[in-house]
């Protein structure tokens, strides 16, 4: 197994860049590059509880249970709704529907279940002020929470430099998590 792992992992096609270059931008057949795509709703619906630290409680299923886990389309998530669920009806994958539309943008834009996730006393912002985080470590914890990554240096200038110069350091921390959340890094795979 390790030598066909390595012979794998060695080879030029492996290592390509999954990234556009002007030679692939208008190849679609051949994979010859990864193409974005967003998130399934049940995936977006467990990263925002991630990212929030607030985790969303799904009828009567236990404490802790996350939306990739639901059984069946019989409980209700007004989320999982908005961005595609399938209802479960037929055993096909034409059934989720990808196609972006205004109820999603709306929801994640200026929707009051994720302003009040992001806001919670006892979400990801709450409990790193109450612990007393420096705002490095903040913002270096939200970057992580949201994108897996480190902010890159200039990204950790701009966030550091708007808490400096606002006056509710909380609001500040609050715009930046919803402005991770609402990037594309966030909400599509690469």
């Amino acid at each position: 197994m390790r030598a066909v792992l390595r012979l794998i992992l060695n080879s030029r096609t492996y290592q390509l860049s999954s990234e556009m270059r002007p030679t692939n931008e208008r190849d679609t057949r051949n994979f010859a590059r990864a193409y974005p795509k967003r998130l399934p709703a049940e995936v977006l619906a467990d990263a925002l509880d991630a990212a929030t630290g607030k985790h969303t409680r799904y009828g009567q299923l236990p404490a802790g249970t996350r939306a990739i886990q639901i059984p069946d389309s019989r409980i209700g998530s007004y989320l999982l709704d908005v961005f595609g669920r399938p209802k479960r009806e037929i055993v096909c994958a034409c059934e989720r529907d990808p196609q972006p539309n205004l109820s999603q943008m709306l929801n994640l834009v200026n929707g009051s279940d994720l302003n009040g996730r992001i806001a919670a006393s006892d979400g990801r912002i709450g409990k790193a002020l109450a612990a007393k985080l420096p705002d490095e470590e903040i913002v270096t914890q939200l970057y992580l929470a949201t994108l897996s990554r480190f902010p890159r240096p200039e990204e950790k200038k701009l966030a550091l430099d708007q808490l400096a110069k606002s006056a509710d350091r909380k609001a500040a921390l609050e715009d930046l998590l919803w402005a991770l959340l609402n990037s594309q890094e966030f909400i599509f795979n690469h």
